[in-house]
């Protein structure tokens, strides 16, 4: 599955709009509020050429551990966790991150859980994997926090128009994919992305026609919604509050 494409950005960008929003307020309610800011898919930290402006001049829009961090210093967090299992990412990705904040680069976002995050009272939690089945045991961490999502709408719907099995003509791996489409068939409804998180709101965006690979939603959950995500209509959300209907 092809994650990242030469249109990136345009995922970057507005990850930056919505996750800023969240954080900043929150921030701005609780201003002594320790903070900790979670990327669940750091990735290598590299991101993709901007549309070229001039003959010169070349910039990369920021991945989200570099929108992460730049949440993070911004807004005064106090902590920033990194988790990202590929070995060979994770090295460039420690070369890429600067920053004036503690920041800690960890191999297993299933790690997290063996983390003390006492004393933290609230989180930012970013993911941005490239297929839908990285969510498919998707839970809360251990603190209260906001989740802010890429999720891979194109991927889950190729998965469920699958046709239903045995074909005899599959392969094993085809069979077990196949098999398992009852697993992730849940991920359509928002009301159950939000009681699996456990956040009073679930909001998800307008389908985004990134790449043919990527054609992705944002999906936010949350105690409190930002205005990006409250009032905004740009991305056309669709917004469930648990308290209203449960």
């Amino acid at each position: 599955m092809k994650g990242k494409t030469e249109k990136s950005f345009i995922k970057h960008e507005l990850l930056w709009d919505v996750a800023y929003s969240q954080a900043y307020a929150y921030r701005i309610k609780h201003p002594q509020a320790r903070i900790v800011g979670i990327d669940m898919y750091a990735g290598d930290g590299q991101g993709v050429e901007l549309p070229q402006m001039d003959l010169f001049k070349t910039e990369c829009s920021p991945t989200t551990p570099q929108l992460l961090v730049g949440i993070a210093e911004k807004l005064s967090f106090s902590r920033v966790i990194l988790c990202e299992s590929n070995g060979k990412r994770r090295s460039q990705l420690k070369k890429r991150i600067h920053a004036s904040l503690p920041v800690e680069v960890i191999g297993d976002n299933s790690n997290i859980r063996d983390i003390d995050l006492t004393g933290y009272d609230w989180g930012l939690v970013v993911s941005d994997p490239c297929g839908h089945a990285a969510y498919k045991d998707v839970s809360p961490l251990p603190l209260s926090a906001d989740y802010v999502l890429t999720f891979n709408q194109g991927s889950l719907n190729r998965h469920l128009g699958m046709a239903d099995g045995p074909i005899a003509s599959d392969s094993e791996r085809t069979r077990r994919v196949r098999d398992r489409k009852s697993d992730y068939a849940w991920m359509e409804e928002l009301p159950e992305w939000q009681r699996r998180l456990a956040r009073r709101y679930g909001a998800r965006s307008r389908l985004i026609p990134q790449s043919p690979e990527f054609r992705f939603r944002i999906l936010v959950f949350a105690n409190a919604l930002g205005d990006f995500v409250g009032r905004g209509r740009k991305l056309k959300w669709e917004i469930y509050d648990a308290r209203r209907t449960g």
